[in-house]
């Protein structure tokens, strides 16, 4: 026959233990929820910058292009004058050509 206060501590040493184990998982759950609603408010503002960035990229990229059409615009209309003046070269001074008058 087991000693009768050693079979009482058999069950209070299992509900200390457990309540422990609660107690420290439930601190683990409090921290980890605490980190979780940090991981969210990084991830919002992060996504709000890489809105803000796409923007930006599409706004320079139409830029880029503009720049491109007009240089293609330029360079054409420079060939045209470089054709006309050597065809009409005594007819052109170099004082009439202004290259930024496009």
């Amino acid at each position: 026959m087991k000693n009768p206060i050693t079979a009482l501590f058999g069950p209070i040493e299992k509900l200390i233990t457990e309540h422990g184990s609660a107690t420290i998982q439930s601190k683990h759950i409090a921290l980890l929820k605490e980190q979780l609603a940090i991981l969210k408010e990084k991830f919002s503002v992060l996504v709000a910058e890489k809105e803000k960035t796409d923007a930006e990229n599409e706004k320079l990229k139409t830029e880029n292009q503009t720049l491109e059409n007009e240089n293609v615009n330029l360079k054409s209309k420079i060939q045209d004058y470089e054709k006309s003046f050597h065809t009409h070269g005594d007819l052109v001074s170099e004082h009439d050509f202004d290259p930024f008058n496009y």
